[in-house]
């Protein structure tokens, strides 16, 4: 690959690649030059076998080079884009064109027909709108067809158009432009002619030869000089003064400069500059040569052709403006437009609307191939439609697939394609316009979506929904008619008679046309609610509401109907039920030992009328039985103040649309009193002018005597709860001088144990140095189990007297860095974690300060870090993580591990002194995490843990924040 240029190579890796993704046995072909630029290799190569890394390719190697067209730059300059106007009556399919399209296939103006038999025969569908009288949901005509020209040659035209509607929204007219690429391929064409007609001119070299002797001033020219100037041959010697006359004005003084560099330079000169003929015609000149130097070094000879380059420029100004024209077209087109190179699929040439439609810009994509644009799941369907085309299978293809765009997201787009080959024939460019489909394609999954969310309410309605067409026969039915009817018969309305019915409460048959779907269909009739007693096709008797709508069209026919259907059958049974309950109800209802009634409350609060009262009410408050209908509240004996207090519920209940509950004591003559408990409710307007009300009413003076009972009880019990208090205070306070007094015993026995540890300690290393040699196995195994106890004893007093000084000593709260807290945690164990070979990971630098005490804070540290380098799991090397967590006013310090972790039921139990959880299995006193929670405790915080067994543990400090 490193023998090729280095433009070439992705053309090569990308034949390479689409033989091996793509198809076995396709045969793929792509062109690159050597670095030297002696030869043109064109590969031809076919794969084998499954795709994939394992897939085998063979091929060879062609010289091409003699076919490759040297004068490719003027081949592309050479190309041109001409426009062919148009407009179509979509009712009559008259068609106008520009005069373009005569002099391209001889078609001016005429009936639609006449326009498309112009069309390619193969074309003729595509090209065509979508009917003959409008384009139904098509709002933009965009369309690439060939067509016949005059001569009989085919043509390529792209074509598109717009839908022109008249004031009701109908359309009416299609508007639109053609771009014929032929035209421009010939134009590409005619440059490469004119190229080598220049090209032979110039090795000619007698036309209009001149030579100038710069040191004599003596020329000589041949006679195309004389003809280039417009006047006879001969007619004057050769002279460079009178050459000057002829050259325009207001390029003398250039070509004046370009004479003086060439002369001044030495070696070969090309430029261009403007004559006025003797007829006054004004002619581009082309002057071709070179300056022979003299003795001196400096130009002493200069000899070359004059060449009329009029016509190439005109050619090559009517090349640009045609570009001009095609690359504003090509920019300004509403849809994707790019140019790929069909070597190496990398696109040369994008416009600004496939720019937005991908997400990248111009000077991205240009670096880019089509292939990396594809979805990566069809990359293989445009690596197909890339081999049909190089293979000359065929010159256009259309297909939809998706884009990647640049930021993740994936649009649907339609690629229509269509290849441009150089003047031997061979694919060399690749235009594609692409259109986005991608809100199509939503719209057309929102439709699909949209009808299976029907089909989905219609299935899980509570109500049968059946459908019927024109001619009365079922045509579907949901899930819940099914299982009202036991089954579905999709008949007609002949036929309806397969489906049981009587008229409720009758026992009268329906016939087929009573059915209210046959009256909808046939008669346009619509009935609602109708009761029915039916006979499901399981042989169950049920009973029915039934409803029928006509479906109509526009013009009002009849085009169907909507059946509705709803089991009542418990409904009914509900109803006979509710019948015979109202009738026990009412016995409740006069029976009860509850006061209930009905009042009505004047506008003006000025009575109480009773509307209805139970047996209760006349009961308890002795009004008369049957009499109190009609009569007002006073006329009972209720006195104003117990009338004042029901008027102001009655109105706050009225004011917030609530139930208002009170108590109060009713005292009727002879001196009794009972209290009652209401609930009264509003319940709307009554006519003339009141307002209507319900109450209920208990008697509680039993309760309203156990609650005086209970006020005192309740008073008894503060009583003595205040006592007990006391007498708590007292027992904590000496609770509190017992612990300071063990704690400061504990401090001072621990101290004084170590001198006798330290004397057991060293008398047994001297015994082991000294006599060690007298003593059998059993005595040095005793000796050491004795010298460990001692060494154990000690580790144990140094943490009690650690733990004493944490309970006991005088701390100075202050901010504390964490950082250094955790440095001098660090510094105690770095040993051992250097021992174990452990990964610590300190995470969330710079870390945060606390307010503590700094040494405690360091040890309490010290301490989970040794636990967590010492509890790990056999053959594993310790891995720790030490972070900080901000939680409002508080900071969270964790020391994670993946050790050996601990049980959710251990979890308090290790914060006790001498708790140890794993005996002999891991050293340690049982102190150390004591130590930490006392710590803690003493800074005004708290510490825990989160953990499981075989799955590591995560300890926790968590203090003041600074």
């Amino acid at each position: 690959m490193e023998r090729f240029q280095a433009e070439d190579r992705d053309g090569l890796r990308a034949c390479l690649e689409a033989l091996r993704v793509g198809e076995a046995g396709a045969l793929l072909a792509s062109e690159a030059r050597l670095l030297d630029g002696t030869r043109c290799l064109r590969l031809q190569a076919r794969a084998s076998g499954a795709g994939g890394a394992e897939r085998r390719v063979s091929g060879l190697f062609i010289d091409v080079s003699a076919t490759r067209p040297e004068a490719a730059r003027l081949t592309r300059l050479a190309e041109a884009a001409r426009v062919i106007a148009w407009e179509m009556d979509l009712a009559s399919g008259y068609t106008r064109c520009s005069p373009n399209a005569a002099r391209i296939w001889g078609f001016h103006e005429g009936p639609g027909s006449a326009y498309f038999e112009r069309v390619h025969p193969e074309d003729r569908v595509m090209a065509r709108p979508q009917n003959e009288t409008g384009v139904g949901d098509e709002r933009e005509y965009a369309r690439e067809y060939r067509v016949v020209a005059v001569t009989g040659e085919e043509r390529w035209l792209h074509s598109r158009g717009d839908v022109v509607c008249d004031a009701q929204g109908r359309p009416v007219k299609l508007l639109g432009v053609s771009l014929d690429v032929t035209d421009l391929k010939r134009a590409e064409r005619a440059a490469v002619e004119l190229g080598e007609r220049l090209e032979r001119a110039q090795q000619a070299a007698r036309l209009g030869t001149w030579e100038w002797d710069t040191l004599t001033g003596a020329a000589t020219w041949s006679d195309g000089i004389y003809d280039l100037l417009g006047v006879p041959r001969r007619a004057f010697a050769p002279d460079t003064e009178k050459w000057k006359q002829f050259i325009l004005l207001e390029d003398l003084e250039s070509v004046m400069t370009r004479v003086g560099e060439a002369l001044e330079r030495g070696g070969e000169f090309n430029f261009e500059y403007r004559v006025r003929r003797a007829d006054g015609e004004l002619r581009w000149v082309g002057a071709i040569g070179r300056v022979d130097r003299g003795p001196h070094g400096r130009g002493a000879r200069m000899l070359g052709i004059n060449i009329d380059v009029t016509e190439r420029r005109e050619i090559a100004e009517e090349l640009r403006r045609s570009e001009r024209q095609f690359r504003s077209m090509f920019e300004s087109a509403a849809v994707g437009m790019a140019q790929a190179d069909t070597r190496s699929g990398r696109l040369v040439a994008v416009n600004a609307a496939l720019c937005e439609l991908s997400g990248y810009t111009r000077e991205e994509l240009l670096g880019m191939t089509y292939i990396e644009l594809t979805h990566p799941d069809d990359r293989s369907v445009s690596l197909a439609e890339r081999q049909s085309l190089l293979l000359g299978e065929r010159d256009h293809a259309s297909y939809e697939k998706r884009y990647l765009r640049k930021d993740g997201g994936v649009r649907w787009v339609l690629v229509s394609v269509g290849l441009v080959r150089d003047e031997e024939g061979r694919p060399w460019r690749a235009t594609a316009i692409v259109t986005d489909l991608t809100e199509l394609k939503r719209s057309e999954q929102a439709l699909r979506e949209a009808q299976e969310r029907e089909r989905a309410c219609l299935e899980h309605l509570p109500v049968g929904v059946w459908f019927l067409n024109a001619e009365g026969r079922i045509t579907y039915g949901n899930r819940a008619g099914q299982e009202i009817w036991g089954g579905a018969r999709y008949v007609g309305p002949e036929e309806f008679g397969v489906y049981k019915g009587w008229w409720h409460g009758t026992g009268r048959r329906l016939a087929p046309e009573d059915w209210g779907a046959a009256r909808a269909v046939r008669r346009g009739e619509s009935s609602l609610n109708e009761v029915i007693d039916i006979e499901a096709f399981d042989g169950v008797r049920k009973t029915m509401l039934n409803s029928a709508v006509p479906v109509r069209d526009a013009a009002g026919a009849v085009q169907g109907a909507v059946i509705f259907t709803q089991d009542v059958t418990a409904w009914k049974e509900a109803e006979r039920r509710l019948r015979e309950s109202e009738s026990t109800l009412r016995s409740f209802y006069e029976s009860s030992p509850l006061l209930m009634g009905l009042v009505d409350l004047a506008a003006d609060d000025s009575e109480i009328v009773h509307v209805y009262d139970n047996g209760a009410t006349e009961r308890l408050l002795g009004l008369p039985r049957g009499g109190t209908v009609g009569r007002g509240a006073r006329e009972f004996g209720t006195t104003e103040e117990v009338l004042a207090r029901w008027i102001r519920h009655y109105r706050l209940s009225e004011s917030t649309g609530q139930p208002a509950q009170f108590d109060y004591c009713d005292v009727r003559g002879g001196g009794g009193a009972i209290w009652l408990s209401c609930v009264v409710a509003h319940i709307g307007p009554s006519g003339n002018g009141r307002s209507r009300f319900s109450y209920v009413a208990q008697d509680v003076t039993a309760r309203k005597q156990m609650e005086l009972e209970l006020i005192e009880a309740q008073a008894a019990l503060r009583r003595h709860a205040a006592r007990l208090e006391r007498t708590v205070e007292e027992r904590t306070a000496e609770l509190r001088a017992a612990n300071e007094q063990m704690e400061t015993f504990v401090y001072s026995v621990a101290h004084d144990l170590r001198g006798p540890l330290r004397a057991v300690t060293g008398f047994s290393q001297l015994l082991i140095e000294d006599h060690g040699a007298r003593l059998d196995e059993s005595g040095r195994h005793m000796l050491a189990r004795m010298q460990g106890a001692a060494e154990f004893m000690d580790r144990l007093v140094l943490d009690l007297l650690a733990f004493g000084r944490t309970a006991q000593a005088e701390m100075e709260l202050g901010p504390v860095p964490v950082a250094r807290a955790w440095e001098a945690a660090w510094f105690q164990c770095a040993a051992e974690a250097e021992r174990t070979g452990a990964r610590v990971e300190v995470v969330g630098a710079p870390l945060p300060q606390v307010r503590g005490h700094e040494s405690t804070l360091g040890q309490m540290l010290a301490n989970l870090l040794g636990n967590a380098l010492k509890f790990t799991k056999p053959g594993e090397r310790p891995e720790l993580r030490f972070r900080a967590e901000e939680k409002g006013d508080r900071v969270r310090l964790w020391v994670e591990d993946r050790g050996i972790g601990i049980a959710p039921e251990q979890h308090e139990r290790v914060f006790r002194v001498f708790e140890r959880l794993h005996g002999a299995r891991y050293s340690g006193t049982g102190v150390g995490l004591a130590i930490v929670r006392k710590g803690a405790e003493r800074m005004g915080g708290t510490v825990g843990v989160e953990s499981r067994v075989g799955e590591g543990s995560r300890f926790w400090i968590e203090l003041p924040r600074v």
